[in-house]
């Protein structure tokens, strides 16, 4: 699936729901309901390939300060929220992890629910196909991220650090 497609389907899910992650998701997956089997597997691997890019330390260090803590599975979702957003601020938070100061992140319920769109595809695959998409797509490029994350890591435990290397980010309410 070539990128414009791929931002189209997510900026046509976002359009509709009002900011709400769990309207997205269900507006993600009418569509993609729409698609063949291949389409639905190609935006998985699009959508997998997308959060992989996102996967750096310096963007962990932002999740981090923002969350209160930020595990391996609530950087994913935070990742999938930021690629829920569309191409432009997928952009702008992949360049400088400040555009996240912005105020478009309320709090952090908005990332837990995110873990919803990273199963869209696989759920829609299943419901065409009656498999799961690794049956069918195992081996596919996007499916493995890279051990580690790119750029230098952060000490967690140094919070003034974190502070000083993301001066516009306020940790976020839970709820």
């Amino acid at each position: 699936m070539d990128d414009d497609r791929f931002w189209h389907i997510i900026d046509q899910s976002g359009s509709s729901a009002g900011g709400s992650v769990e309207d997205q998701t269900g507006s993600l997956t009418a569509t993609l309901a729409g698609l063949t089997a291949q389409e639905i597997a190609a935006f998985d691997e699009a959508f997998v390939a997308h959060r992989d890019e996102l996967y750096s330390w310096d963007l962990w260090g932002a999740a981090y300060l923002l969350m209160g803590g930020c595990s391996d599975d609530c950087f994913t979702d935070f990742r999938s929220w930021v690629i829920a957003q569309g191409q432009d601020y997928f952009e702008a938070v992949k360049s400088d992890p400040q555009a996240l100061a912005d105020g478009r992140l309320k709090d952090a319920g908005q990332v837990a629910e995110a873990e919803l769109l990273s199963y869209v595809a696989m759920d829609v695959y299943v419901e065409a196909t009656g498999r799961e998409i690794f049956m069918d797509y195992g081996s596919r490029p996007g499916a493995e991220i890279a051990a580690e994350p790119t750029g230098q890591e952060w000490d967690e435990d140094d919070e003034d650090a974190l502070r000083a290397r993301y001066p516009k980010l306020n940790p976020l309410p839970y709820w």
